[in-house]
């Protein structure tokens, strides 16, 4: 586990301990948008762990689109609903755009099961503050794979640079003298 998915497990584990929330999950969209999965997932949404969904599933649809927060009090009786008999005892539900820049990155959801669960403000900016620490994560993330790229290819035409080719001579080198 790399540092910054060791990083957004432990967001997920403390906003959902802080609001008492027993079931949540991190997802990420890839780049184009029209994909997304789940990373961490406590609870229910643990079994759903790595499982890839177009975007406009459901409300990470709804989120994803609008870029706000969306709180569903009693999700059994939203129109958004999933039909997913792994989902059927989810109560109450509460995701937030993972954003950088102007653009959802990906989401955070807590929710509760069995029990329909009104949250408070200050639970929601718990977790508005636990968002916004995700999201930096996930630029921090972004920085530095785009400059070890750029540290090894020319910027204008994508193409290895001479950083690239020493760094490849160098290896060749290595495996000459030890093969």
């Amino acid at each position: 586990i790399n540092e910054v998915e060791h990083c957004l497990e432990s967001i997920l584990q403390n906003a959902l301990q802080l609001i008492k929330a027993p079931d949540g999950f991190i997802g990420l969209y890839n780049d184009t948008g029209d994909t997304f999965i789940i990373h961490h997932g406590i609870g229910i949404h643990a079994s759903r762990v790595m499982e890839q969904m177009p975007n406009t599933f459901g409300v990470q649809g709804h989120v994803y689109a609008t870029g706000e927060m969306l709180y569903i009090e009693d999700y059994n009786s939203h129109p958004r609903r999933v039909q997913d008999e792994r989902l059927d005892r989810l109560s109450s539900i509460i995701v937030l755009p993972l954003k950088q820049g102007e653009h959802t990155k990906g989401i955070l959801a807590a929710s509760w099961v069995d029990e329909v669960h009104t949250i408070s403000e200050e639970d929601v900016k718990i977790l508005q503050q636990f968002g916004d620490l995700a999201s930096v994560a996930l630029e921090r993330s972004n920085i530095h794979e785009k400059s070890c790229y750029l540290a090894f290819h020319d910027e204008l035409t994508g193409l290895a640079n001479r950083a690239s080719l020493n760094r490849y001579l160098e290896e060749e080198m290595c495996n000459a003298r030890n093969g």
